[in-house]
């Protein structure tokens, strides 16, 4: 999803066939944009992702100011992680890359809700009990992080977004690069992930 912000001749907000909101900003051209497809980051630079939207939206413009807000669920079934294996496609963020299951938060959701809601449209399944573990901040982010126990066998989830999924140990992750049976070749991790590695050692399987 892009939110951009911009005005038509009569300074109404205007939308386009894509699906992408346009908003009246009192001026007679574009003033913001930014992207919020995921929350995570692989080898693509924001300024690269900025000129992809560009080239949908001529009118697109990067407004520092603004954030995004995602979460992410950490699933757990015996010692390891449930992964997702992120599409090809260039428009999203960490295309290609290794990351966790969830999304972006639509208006009015919650964190958890969001998550709940993410998770059914990516696996098809939610755990009952979802627990927040941490939340991190920068300029243009803000990420959820929750845990839970993935209490079905991973043939039984459906792999409903992304290339690939797994279950993967802590040690594994820790490497940086997992090997994708699907692809066979190994993928580098999203940086969304990676920060949640440093983590790793503070949960528990108390959930």
């Amino acid at each position: 999803m892009v939110a951009v912000f911009c005005t038509d001749e009569s300074n109404r907000p205007v939308q386009n066939n894509r699906g992408i909101s346009l908003r009246a900003s009192g001026q007679s051209r574009i003033n913001h944009a930014v992207s919020s497809s995921g929350g995570e980051a692989c080898h693509l630079r924001l300024d690269q992702q900025l000129r992809l939207l560009e080239d949908d939206n001529p009118c697109c413009v990067l407004n520092e100011t603004m954030t995004v807000e995602v979460s992410l669920a950490m699933l757990h079934q015996q010692g390891r992680w449930l992964l997702q294996l992120r599409d090809e496609n260039p428009r999203i963020v960490a295309p290609g890359c290794w990351g966790l299951f969830g999304g972006h938060l639509e208006a009015g959701e919650t964190p958890l809700i969001a998550l709940r809601r993410e998770l059914e449209e990516e696996i098809g399944w939610c755990p009952e009990q979802l627990n927040a573990w941490f939340r991190h901040q920068d300029d243009q982010r803000i990420v959820h992080v929750f845990t839970g126990q993935l209490t079905v066998p991973l043939q039984q989830l459906q792999l409903l977004e992304g290339q690939d999924m797994t279950l993967a140990s802590t040690e594994q992750i820790r490497l940086g690069r997992l090997w994708s049976s699907r692809l066979k070749q190994e993928r580098p991790l999203a940086s969304a992930l990676s920060m949640v590695v440093a983590k790793l050692d503070e949960i528990t399987y108390a959930d």
